[in-house]
């Protein structure tokens, strides 16, 4: 029997970041394998596809690509595979702005006991820390990463928890520990040399000094973020840092420079089909064209925000927040889960059949009602009559 090692190491976080190649780009993998067979080597050719595709904002031919490794995986009962294709699929749906399915795809991961034994456990709770505070979860974001933190062995994933948690430690209105956060982050990336990581850092260190309202100094991070994020093609991080701009332009009202800003931001959100930040950046514009009385502009891209966001937010995505929400509270395995859904159903069923049966009794106490008017009715003209 062949024995068989497959380490698959993450070092940059969820298709957040755009690159010009894979060995520079926001997913770096290492493969140890001992004897890889002819189908194991296959699957390598489908890892990358699906990374490429992502890369490209080409999410529907990724998943399919995801969708062959997850089966692979299944089949030959390779365990860290499976959750490594799990974790793609999640990562699309994050970077195609659906957060809420993302959220369910990370959250069923992590808290799969296979998952905590895992290598891939620290990233995994990044993920759903990162997924967490974009759904505004801002209190589980930050026990998800500082928990990343303490049992994570790689200073990468360390200085990405940092880093993220600080920016939500901010939400929290926790500045000082925001900003300890993020220099440890920017600390630890001394030795790692992130190109990645030192644009995230100055980006979210401008919004540390945005918070404290020092403005020269959040648009003099912004702009080396920027100068990073260009130079390697961090499509998305270059998108929101001129949001960012834009935000801060505005607030300053400075129509011109906010303009400029956002619609740079427009350009680059579009190259990667972001809907989320394409949401965000919609709703600053329709903003922008209000104040400098543009109505007819600001018109437009209001219809175009409220059209991402009712796609985005669909009743769909609000059930299966939902439903890991209710999960999360009762502390409650899939198979209980699904038990108490099943439950759940028959009862409704019961319900409405119930509900049914009382409508037809009560039609029916209607309909004798009126033939016993209309005979009484008949009786009393025919009483009349005689």
């Amino acid at each position: 029997m062949i024995i068989k090692k497959i380490s698959i190491i993450l070092v940059l976080m969820l298709l957040t970041a755009k690159a010009q190649t894979i060995q520079d780009n926001y997913l770096i993998f290492s493969f140890n394998i001992n004897e890889p067979s002819k189908s194991q080597k296959n699957y390598e050719i489908y890892i990358y596809s699906a990374i490429e595709k992502l890369y490209q904002g080409n999410y529907k031919d990724a998943q399919n690509d995801i969708n062959i490794i997850n089966n692979y995986a299944k089949v030959n009962n390779d365990t860290i595979l499976e959750l490594f294709s799990e974790l793609l699929k999640g990562s699309a749906f994050m970077q195609s702005g659906y957060f809420a399915k993302a959220y369910y795809i990370f959250y069923n991961i992590s808290e799969n006991k296979k998952s905590k034994d895992s290598s891939l456990y620290p990233l995994l709770l990044i993920n759903v820390g990162i997924i967490s505070s974009k759904l505004n979860k801002y209190e589980s974001a930050v026990n998800y990463f500082n928990k990343a933190i303490f049992i994570s062995n790689n200073e990468l994933n360390k200085a990405f928890s940092y880093n993220y948690c600080g920016n939500v430690y901010l939400k929290l209105n926790k500045q000082d520990t925001a900003f300890e956060y993020i220099i440890k982050s920017m600390q630890l990336n001394e030795k790692i040399k992130n190109d990645y990581l030192s644009a995230l850092s100055y980006f979210h260190l401008a919004n540390y000094y945005q918070y404290i309202n020092i403005k020269d100094s959040a648009v003099y991070y912004l702009n080396k973020s920027i100068n990073i994020s260009n130079n390697k093609s961090y499509i998305d991080l270059i998108a929101e840092n001129y949001l960012k701009l834009g935000e801060i332009y505005i607030n300053t009202s400075e129509n011109k420079s906010a303009l400029e800003n956002l619609k740079k931001a427009e350009f680059y959100a579009n190259q990667s089909n972001n809907i989320f930040l394409l949401m965000q950046i919609f709703k600053k514009l329709s903003e922008i064209y209000s104040n400098t009385e543009n109505y007819k502009n600001s018109y437009l891209y209001l219809k175009k925000y409220e059209g991402l966001k009712d796609s985005i937010f669909s009743k769909q995505n609000n059930l299966i927040i939902f439903e890991s929400e209710i999960r999360t509270a009762y502390n409650l395995s899939q198979s209980d889960y699904n038990n108490i859904k099943s439950q759940t159903k028959l009862n409704n069923s019961i319900i409405r059949q119930k509900n049914i049966f009382i409508g037809v009794l009560i039609v029916i106490c209607i309909i004798l009602s009126l033939l016993l008017a209309y005979l009484i009715y008949r009786y009393i003209k025919m009483k009349k009559e005689v």
